[in-house]
Parts: C-alpha cells; structure tokens; sequence
C-alpha cells in the first residue's frame, strides 16, 4: 500500500505546484492592480520556471539523500511563504519577484522531484504510466487554480488576499501530503555514492538531443503560457472565454501527460518524440489563425497544452533508459535546466516582442520556428541511439 499512497500523495503535490500554470489568470490584476506591464508579468513567470529547474540539481541529489517526505515538507513551506511574501510587497516589483524567485520557485522544484524520482521506482515496470500519472497533477493543477482565481476574483477578493488563500491552502495540502509519503526502496544513497558529478560524460550525443527536446519542444508553451488570457483579451475575446482557454490549456497538459506517458510505454521512444514536436508546430500555426477565427482560441489553447506536456513525460523516460534509473535525479534535472532557459528567455522575449511591436505574430513566428528546429535537431542527434531501442 505504501507505493499507492506515495503516488496518489505525489500526484496531489503536482496539483498543487502545478498552479503556476494559471499565472496568466493573475496577470491582468498585476497589472491594472500594480501597474506592471507585459514583459515585467512574464519575466516573472519566466524567471520562476528557470529557478525551479536550477534548484532542481540540488533537490535531486536531496532526495537520494533525504527522501522525499522531508523534501515535499520544505516544498510546503516554501510555497506557503512565497504567495504570503509576493500578498505583502504592496507592488513593489523586485520584492515581488524575489518572493517568487526564492520562495515559489525553490518550492516548485523541491516538491517536484519526488514522485517523478520515486514513482520510477516504485513502479519500474510502468515508467511511462507512472510518469505520466504524476506530473499529469501538475498540468492539471493549472485548471483548478485557474477556475478558483476567476471565481475569487469575480466575488470581489483582491489580489493579495487570493494569494494568501492560495499560499495557506495549497502549502496546506503538501504538508499533508509529505506526512504520508514514503521513500522506496534504492531511492536512499550513502553520501559518498551520490557525490561528484551527473555521468553524462560517456551519452553527450544522446543528452544532447534530450536536451533539444526539452528546451524547442516546450518553448511555443512557455512564451505563451503566461500570457494567454492577455492574448484572448488583444484578439477581443470575452473575459470569461479567455480565462476559460487558461484552463482548456492546463486540461490539455494534464490529459496530454497521461496519455503521452501510457504512448511511452507501447511506441519508440523517438518515433513518439518526433510525433510529438510535430504537434507543437501545429498548435502555434493553429494560434496564428485565432485572430481571424476566434473560435480556435479554445482548442489551440488545449492543444498547446496537450504537446506543451509531451517532453516533460517522454524525456525523463529516456533519460532513465540511457543513464539507468538510479541516476535520473541526478541527469534530469541537469538537462531539465536547459528547459528553464527555455522558459526564462521565451517567456520575457514574448513580453518584450509585444510590449514593443504591439502584436503576438513575431512571436509566433519565432515559436513555431524553434518547434522546426528542434524537430531537426533532436533527429540528428538521436537517430542512431541504440539505448532507445
């Protein structure tokens, strides 16, 4: 029973962390509340998904180490410190964006780790379900928040008292959840085991294309994540559509991760990986015809999504059949960095792009671009890789 309860308290943490995806429900606050404009609100968001895979290379080696109810306990803390810390900067931008930066980033990726980490090895014989299952929480977790946020923001609350309620409820929620969470067996390493550096040394070809992966694969999501609910809003869609087109793209990552890691489990590695990067072009030409036809905005917004969350299930899958499963918490993370890149450039490009031009087409354009290049480059790399057959 123990590995059950682990995953389904995994699961819930992701539902939890993964609200960061319902950041664009805040932006329209922050800025008619604060006054910030369009690159400040997506350099936060950019800048937060950076942090959170930077910390990652220390959680992961913490969790080897300490196991994942005292790392999911910290998570807890931080994220409630956080969004209490961001409610109480009264707009002040540099100590808004450090309350996210120190506290919500550093909680994000301590609380992710450990049912990605776990689950594989609780479950070695369903690695793409059980991935998909525990970071499908965190795409779905955008959905839930998503909805509250609107709902609270329709009965009147203000933002800082919604960020309290988020902070106090959710950290709530993983603390709880890291109270019955249980270290599998082989997780735990001796100090000496888990020191000096990730063996990526003798697979540089095979990372390299991972990492090409993660950082094209996800990047049309990450410059339009944050922002699509002021993109909805430019092309004169409703408010509440556009805040329904927020939770159709956390419902597409969430759906998109299950269903992409049960894909895992039954199709070559690089053939669903390539299926894959041909999806993300699609959503961003797909988002290129919303302005003159409207009523795409809500199945580009899940599509989006639904590609959005195929590396983050497929790569941690093939990193694990490359480098061995017992070194995934310390190669992933070290490649999921390249991601957070990904993250803080294209999201704070995408709000220069508009704060200047006045326009969302550059940025599709550069998008759909690095979807075609990663697409190249990720075949170059990995099309002799024996250790993805």
């Amino acid at each position: 029973m123990k590995r059950y309860i682990s995953l389904i308290a995994g699961i819930l943490v992701q539902i939890a962390l993964g609200g960061i995806y319902a950041f664009s429900s805040y932006v329209p606050s922050f800025q008619s509340h604060w006054g910030y404009n369009s690159t400040q609100t997506q350099a936060v968001f950019g800048l937060t998904i950076l942090m959170f895979t930077l910390y990652m290379i220390i959680s992961g080696r913490q969790l080897v180490r300490r196991g994942p109810r005292t790392l999911i306990f910290i998570s807890g803390i931080l994220f409630l410190a956080g969004h209490w810390a961001a409610s109480y900067t009264g707009g002040n931008y540099p100590l808004f964006l450090a309350a996210y930066l120190l506290g919500i980033a550093p909680a994000l990726s301590f609380g992710y780790v450990c049912p990605l980490a776990a689950g594989l090895l609780w479950f070695p014989n369903h690695r793409g379900l059980v991935t998909g299952l525990s970071v499908a929480g965190y795409g779905i977790g955008g959905v839930v928040l998503s909805s509250l946020v609107e709902k609270l923001l329709g009965l009147g609350w203000d933002i800082e008292t919604i960020l309290r309620f988020v902070g106090a409820v959710w950290g709530g929620i993983i603390l709880l959840c890291g109270a019955v969470s249980s270290t599998p067996p082989g997780l735990i390493h001796k100090e000496e085991e888990s020191a000096g550096p990730p063996p990526i040394g003798d697979h540089k070809k095979e990372f390299a294309g991972l990492t090409m992966f993660l950082v094209f694969g996800t990047l049309p999501g990450l410059m339009l994540i944050g922002a699509l609910k002021p993109f909805g809003l430019f092309n004169g869609i409703e408010g509440h559509t556009a805040a329904l087109g927020v939770s159709f793209l956390s419902l597409g990552n969430g759906l998109g991760r299950i269903i992409w890691g049960i894909s895992a489990d039954r199709v070559h590695p690089r053939r669903l990986a390539l299926v894959n990067l041909i999806g993300v072009f699609l959503s961003v030409l797909i988002l290129l015809a919303v302005g003159a036809h409207t009523a795409l905005y809500i199945p580009a917004g899940f599509l989006l999504g639904f590609t959005y969350g195929g590396p983050l299930v497929i790569t941690p899958d093939q990193v694990s059949r490359v480098f061995g499963g017992p070194h995934l918490s310390r190669v992933y993370p070290v490649a999921f960095s390249f991601h957070g890149i990904a993250a803080a450039v294209g999201a704070s490009l995408a709000g220069f792009i508009f704060q200047f031009t006045g326009s969302y087409h550059e940025v599709f354009m550069i998008a759909g671009g690095g979807a075609l290049f990663g697409l190249a480059g990720y075949w170059f790399f990995l099309k002799d890789t024996e250790k993805l057959d």
